[in-house]
């Protein structure tokens, strides 16, 4: 219960950092909170205040692609952050985790303890989310590593519009509709550990993310 009430607070309070204005409501359920805002994705409004890319986001051998490459990890840190990709998830985790992951064949991350995996809040373990492309922790995957509770950045290059579940560290996730997490388009925090699905509202929309 305190894990969850110390990521409602920090999800709040990253919400009012970044919000200019924002007239959403809220529905929960599961420890999934859903701002309603627009009815369908649309671009952002543009206006003086219309967000620009986060520098850096996309690695240019990733840039255009349709499709979410295989497994793929992000420092999240700065507009230098590399996006790094890999044909297995044993060795996305491998590199994301300087090792200490170490997945035998067949298995995957959610094979694994939550604690070995995401470690707890007061002793993280660096790992700070795994996005999937598929409901259910299916398909190919996003690594958020290092920086702690308080970062954030664009979907990389082939990771736009593309997240249906979630599994999150002890810090929690939020993922929004629009890049730079623009609260003028649908918004959602999952709290730890997660969801099996973001809902419909916000299925294949993520366009950026922070943490929490």
């Amino acid at each position: 219960m305190k894990g969850h009430r110390d990521y409602l607070i920090r999800c709040i309070v990253v919400l009012v950092l970044v919000a200019i204005t924002s007239s959403s409501g809220w529905s929960s359920t599961a420890g999934v909170n859903v701002a309603h805002a627009s009815a369908g994705k649309q671009a952002p409004p543009t206006t003086a205040s219309t967000p620009t890319p986060y520098p850096g986001t996309a690695s240019s051998e990733l840039t255009g692609q349709s499709k979410a490459p295989q497994h793929c990890i992000t420092s999240g840190i700065g507009s230098g952050q590399a996006v790094q990709c890999f044909d297995s998830e044993a060795e996305a985790l491998r590199v994301a985790s300087a090792g200490r992951i170490q997945l035998a064949p067949g298995q995957t991350a959610r094979s694994l303890p939550y604690e070995e995996v995401f470690g707890s809040s007061t002793n993280p373990s660096g790992i700070q989310a795994i996005l999937y492309e598929h409901a259910n922790y299916g398909g190919a995957t996003l690594t958020i590593y290092n920086g702690g509770c308080y970062i954030w950045n664009n979907m990389p290059g082939g990771w736009n519009d593309v997240t249906s579940s979630v599994w999150s560290g002890p810090c929690g996730v939020t993922l929004y509709d629009y890049p730079n997490r623009d609260l003028s388009g649908k918004w959602i925090c999952i709290g730890p550990p997660g969801t099996s699905y973001v809902g419909d509202e916000m299925n294949d929309r993520a366009s950026s993310w922070s943490i929490p």
